[in-house]
C-alpha cells in the first residue's frame, strides 16, 4: 500500500483528468450474432455489466466478440495510416508509397513490431531490438530487417548481452565491471565479480590505480596515498577505516572483503561512500559507476560564469517565509492529417502555500478529448481507459510535513484509488523525502540533475554529455556579458553556423565533422535560439528567451520501425520541430513548449505561474475533526 501511495502523491503534483465515457446499455439478449455491436466497448461496461457477461457468455460469444472489438479498435488506427499514405502521395510526389504493416511477437511477452517502409533506404535505429517470452528471445537487426531467435537464454542471451557490453569498452564483457569518472577499470587478469549484490574489485590493484601504494600484513592492507590519506581493512572484517587530514572515519561494508586464488577483493561501493564519490548502478549490464561530483562540477562550471552569474540573480527563497503560487499548465496534443486536424486539451490549475520544504496545494484538473477520442480511446488497454475516467474532472489536495515527513492527500481519485471512505485523508508517513537546503542551482548541478532524469547510469560522462550541448548555447564563448549604468546585460543569439562554430571551438566537432554537415544535405537544419537578461543590484529584473530547432530534413520518414504497443514511436520520428517562448519578471514567468510535425501533429505545453509572498501559515496536517486514515 505504501508503495501505491507514494506513486499517488508522486504524480499528484501533475495530476490530470480525462473525461468519464458514457456506460453501454445493459446487455439483454446474449443468443443474436455481433455481440459487439449490441454491447458497445468493452472499457464503456459498467462493473455489473462486466460480472453478468462472464457469469452467461460462452467461449464462442466472448471470441466473437473480442474479435469484432479488435477489428473496430483498429479500424481508427489504420484509417490514420490511409490517411497518411494519401497525404504522402501528395507531398513527395517523387516517391512511390508502398506502407507495408506486418507483425512480429515474442511468444508470451506480447510485444509486436510494425515495420513501415517506402522507397528510401536507410534506417532510423542503428541497433536491435530484443524481446523476451522468459525463456527465449527474438531479434531484428536494423539494418538487414532480418529476424533472429535465441532459443538457448544461459548461452546465445549471454553471447548477445557479451558483445553489446564489448562494444560499449568494457573490459570484462561476461562479467561486473567499475567505471571511475567516465572510465572503465581494467584489473588485468583480477576479474570484478558480484556477491550478495555489491560488486567486489581486487584491493590492490583498485587502489593502485587511484594513486595509492598498497601493503599486505596477515590479511590486513593498508592503501596511503601521496598526501598521507589511507584506506585500511581486513579480510572478513566489515569495518573500513578511511583517514583523511588526520581524521579518521569508519564505513561499515555491505558485505566482508574476502581472499580469492590469493588475491583480495572488497565492495567498490564502501570505498565510493568513504571517498564521497556518487554510486549508480546498472543492474542489467552488471556495471557500476562512480562520479567525483566536486571535481565535476568544478569542470563544468568553468566554462558557464555567465550563465551561473545570471543563476545566481534569481531572487532565493527564504525559508522563514511563506509563498502562495498559482500555477496552470495546459498540455494540448494536436493530431494532423488531410482529414481531420483534431486537438485534446488537459489542464492543471494548482493553488500552492510553501515554507521551507513543507507546502499545501489544491488542485482541479480538465481534460477534453476534443474529436481524438475515436482514434485513441479506442486502442487504449481497459485498465487504462478506468483510471483516466476516475481522474475526470477532480478537486484534490495534499499536505505535506517536512518536520515528520507525513503527507495528507484528499480528494475522491484517491479514495476511489486507495479504496477509503469519501472525504477522508489518506496519510503517509516516512516517505523519506530528503530536506535540503534551498539553495541556487548552477549549470554542473543541471547538468547532473539531467542524469538523474534521464536515468543515465554514468552521472559524470553524461554530465559532461549535457554540459557540452548546454555550451553551444550557454557557454561563456556564447552567453555575452556587459555592464552599463550600473545594469548588466546578458545576451545570446544563436543560429546554426554559430552552434557549429561554439562546437568546434570546444573540441566537440572537427573541421571534418563540420565539412560533413554543411555538404553532406541540400536541406540543412535550421536552429535559432536567443536569450536576453538583465540585472540590476544583483537581481534580475527580466529575461525573454525563445527558440526553434527544426530537424526535419535530417529524418528519412521512408523507414520506421515502432513498437506495437508504444501508439507510435512514428509520432517522436515525425515531429522534429522544438519551438518554445519564456519570459520571466519577479515574480511571474511564463513558457510555452511545442513539438511539432510534418503530418503526425504537435505538442504543447504552457505554463503560467505567479508567486507572491503570504502571510498564511501552512498547515501542517489537515483541518481538525478530519477523518484521517494512515497508511
Amino acid at each position: 500500500m505504501k508503495k501505491i501511495a507514494a506513486i499517488v502523491l508522486s504524480t499528484a503534483l501533475l495530476a490530470g483528468v480525462f473525461p468519464a465515457v458514457g456506460a453501454a446499455e445493459e446487455p439483454a439478449d446474449t443468443s443474436t450474432e455481433n455481440l459487439y455491436a449490441q454491447y458497445g466497448p468493452y472499457r464503456d461496461w459498467t462493473q455489473e455489466q462486466r460480472d453478468a457477461a462472464e457469469a452467461d457468455w460462452t467461449y464462442e460469444q466472448w471470441d466473437e466478440y473480442w474479435s469484432a472489438y479488435s477489428a473496430y479498435a483498429w479500424s481508427y488506427y489504420l484509417d490514420y495510416y490511409d490517411d497518411y499514405d494519401s497525404w504522402y502521395s501528395a507531398t513527395h510526389a517523387s516517391a512511390t508509397t508502398d506502407v507495408g504493416v506486418g507483425y512480429g511477437y515474442g511468444s508470451g511477452s506480447g510485444t509486436g513490431y510494425v515495420s513501415v517502409s517506402g522507397t528510401g533506404s536507410g534506417s532510423v535505429s542503428d541497433y536491435d531490438y530484443v524481446s523476451s517470452d522468459g525463456d527465449s528471445y527474438t531479434y531484428v537487426d536494423a539494418e538487414t530487417n532480418d529476424y533472429g531467435y535465441y532459443d538457448d537464454y544461459y548461452s546465445e542471451w549471454d553471447s548477445y548481452l557479451a558483445d553489446e557490453k564489448a562494444e560499449l569498452g568494457m573490459p570484462y564483457p561476461y562479467g561486473a565491471n567499475v567505471k571511475l569518472n567516465g572510465e572503465y577499470l581494467n584489473f588485468g587478469d583480477a576479474a570484478p565479480f558480484e556477491q550478495d549484490d555489491e560488486i567486489m574489485v581486487p584491493a590492490r590493484a583498485f587502489f593502485e590505480q587511484l594513486g595509492a601504494t598498497v601493503s599486505y600484513d596477515s590479511g590486513s592492507i593498508r592503501a596511503v596515498y601521496a598526501n598521507g590519506d589511507a584506506f585500511s581493512f581486513t579480510i572478513g572484517d566489515t569495518q573500513l577505516l578511511y583517514t583523511k587530514d588526520g581524521s579518521t572515519k569508519a564505513v561499515t561494508m555491505a558485505t566482508a572483503p574476502v581472499l580469492v586464488s590469493g588475491t583480495t577483493y572488497l565492495p567498490v561501493s564502501a570505498v565510493a561512500e568513504a571517498l564521497g564519490y556518487t554510486p549508480r548502478r546498472s543492474w542489467y549490464y552488471n556495471l557500476i559507476s562512480l562520479s567525483d561530483l566536486v571535481s565535476l562540477r568544478k569542470e563544468i562550471n568553468a566554462d558557464f560564469t555567465h550563465m551561473n552569474a545570471l543563476l545566481a540573480a534569481f531572487p532565493t527563497l527564504d525559508p522563514a517565509q511563506t509563498y502562495a503560487t498559482d500555477s496552470t499548465i495546459t498540455y494540448a496534443a494536436t493530431l494532423y492529417g488531410e482529414e481531420e486536424n483534431d486537438t485534446a486539451t488537459y489542464t492543471i490549475n494548482s493553488s500552492i502555500l510553501s515554507c521551507g520544504n513543507s507546502y499545501s496545494m489544491d488542485s482541479t484538473t480538465n481534460f477534453d478529448w476534443g474529436d481524438m477520442q475515436d482514434t485513441l480511446a479506442t486502442i487504449m488497454p481497459d485498465e487504462v481507459q478506468e483510471v483516466l475516467d476516475l481522474l475526470s474532472g477532480q478537486t484534490n489536495s495534499i499536505i505535506y510535513n517536512s518536520e515528520s515527513d507525513t503527507a495528507y492527500i484528499e480528494g475522491s481519485v484517491y479514495s476511489d484509488l486507495l479504496e477509503t471512505p469519501a472525504d477522508s485523508w489518506y496519510a503517509i508517513e516516512g516517505l523519506g523525502i530528503e530536506t535540503s537546503e534551498l539553495t541556487t542551482p548552477t549549470v554542473a548541478d543541471i547538468a547532473i540533475a539531467m542524469t538523474s532524469l534521464s536515468y543515465d547510469t554514468d552521472c559524470y560522462s553524461g554530465a559532461q554529455k549535457y554540459a557540452s550541448l548546454l555550451s553551444m548555447v550557454l557557454g561563456d564563448s556564447v552567453l555575452k556579458e556587459s555592464t552599463k549604468n550600473g545594469v548588466t546585460t546578458y545576451t545570446t543569439d544563436t543560429d546554426l553556423v554559430s552552434v557549429l562554430t561554439s562546437a568546434y571551438q570546444n573540441g566537440l566537432l572537427t573541421s571534418d565533422n563540420i565539412r560533413s554537415v554543411l555538404l553532406g544535405s541540400s536541406n540543412l537544419p535550421s536552429m535559432k535560439f536567443n536569450l536576453e537578461a538583465t540585472v540590476e543590484d544583483g537581481a534580475i529584473t527580466s529575461l525573454t528567451s525563445s527558440g526553434n530547432v527544426d530537424l526535419s530534413s535530417l529524418i528519412n520518414t521512408d523507414n520506421y520501425y515502432y513498437s506495437y504497443y508504444s501508439y507510435s514511436s512514428l509520432s517522436f520520428l515525425s515531429m522534429p520541430q522544438l519551438i518554445f517562448d519564456c519570459s520571466y519578471t519577479p515574480g511571474e514567468m511564463n513558457c510555452h513548449i511545442a513539438l511539432r510535425g510534418e503530418y503526425v501533429g504537435r505538442l504543447d505545453l504552457t505554463c503560467n505561474n505567479t508567486i507572491t509572498t503570504s502571510t498564511e501559515t501552512v498547515p501542517t496536517a489537515p483541518p481538525e475533526g478530519a477523518e484521517i486514515i494512515v497508511d
